[in-house]
């Protein structure tokens, strides 16, 4: 799905690049669940995304999940 290539710009660097495969499941790949809630979520009356906010951190609160280093799994933004 993917090759390396010798740069054009600087032949000491390689490159990864999408084979046609690679790029086909790229473009065939289903949305991030992620995507779909917080587009679902920016739909919700203010007063019904701060509920289930509070809810969220209230349950990770119960867990304890501040003791948890999420960082390596939660990503912000585009990818």
């Amino acid at each position: 799905m993917v090759t390396r290539e010798k740069s054009e710009d600087d032949r000491r660097s390689v490159e990864i690049v999408l084979t046609d495969k690679g790029r086909t499941c790229v473009e065939n790949a289903p949305e991030l669940l992620q995507e779909d809630f917080l587009v679902a979520l920016s739909k919700l009356e203010p007063w019904e995304q701060n509920l289930l906010i509070s809810s969220v951190q209230r349950i990770a609160v119960m867990m304890d999940a501040n003791q948890i280093e999420s960082a390596p799994i939660l990503e912000i933004g585009e990818i």
